[in-house]
């Protein structure tokens, strides 16, 4: 499906891709996926940007560490904005979400919050997401549902947003989301890469078939 023929709701994809990924040996946003119908990879942020951008993205802010920004640098494109984490790591993926709240302006009514240690998206999961956040009334969170396990990414006011990073809010994005009861919605799809994690060498084996490499700042090689 091209993004013009997907729901339209303007909105902004946000990518939490600061973690160490102890679990995986090294930084998620940097393992070597493939992309595209031919033979070329690339890191798993970058392919998490392309397919939002796309797919209909009016922008993408990628959250992640300095050393990582230096390798993923060479991926920039318009519509791109990659923003080195400064805050505390206690704050997790918390921490990301304020990063790119402070870039953004106000006018950025939706937010699509993808962590970076899952598949890119499919445009069958963008279309359920985009066309329940569309009705009328408007739900504050939309959430994919696969065979009734709950997923990412979550599309997401701005407004519902800004209470994780208040004093005495929810301490992450789950608690938000059961904060807001009702308010936060399901959206059935049937592309189960929804509820897929990359947490480990093992899960990349698992869903792309070949072991986990990082991509590295003296491209082409790897580690």
């Amino acid at each position: 499906m091209r993004s013009s023929e997907l729901p339209q709701l303007p909105h902004v994809t946000v990518i939490l891709a600061a973690g160490r990924g102890e679990r995986m040996g090294g930084p998620k946003a940097l393992v070597a996926v493939r992309w595209g119908d031919g033979s070329g990879e690339l890191p798993l942020a970058i392919a998490h940007a392309k397919a939002h951008l796309d797919q209909g993205a009016e922008r993408v802010v990628l959250v992640t560490r300095v050393e990582v920004a230096r390798v993923l640098s060479r991926f920039a494109q318009r519509g791109l904005d990659i923003v080195v984490s400064h805050q505390p790591e206690h704050l997790g993926p918390a921490g990301s979400i304020r990063c790119a709240l402070d870039l953004l302006p106000p006018s950025h009514e939706w937010l699509m919050i993808v962590p970076v240690d899952m598949p890119p998206i499919s445009s069958a999961i963008r279309r359920e997401l985009l066309a329940r956040a569309s009705e009328d009334p408007a739900p504050a969170a939309v959430r994919p549902v696969f065979d009734g396990q709950r997923g990412h990414p979550v599309l997401i006011q701005r407004t519902a947003l800004e209470k994780l990073l208040s004093e005495g809010g929810p301490a992450n994005l789950r608690e938000l989301l059961r904060d807001l009861g009702d308010r936060a919605v399901d959206a059935p799809v049937e592309d189960k890469r929804a509820i897929v994690d990359l947490d480990a060498p093992e899960d990349v084996r698992g869903f792309y078939g070949q072991d986990a490499r990082f991509f590295v700042e003296d491209e082409p090689t790897f580690s």
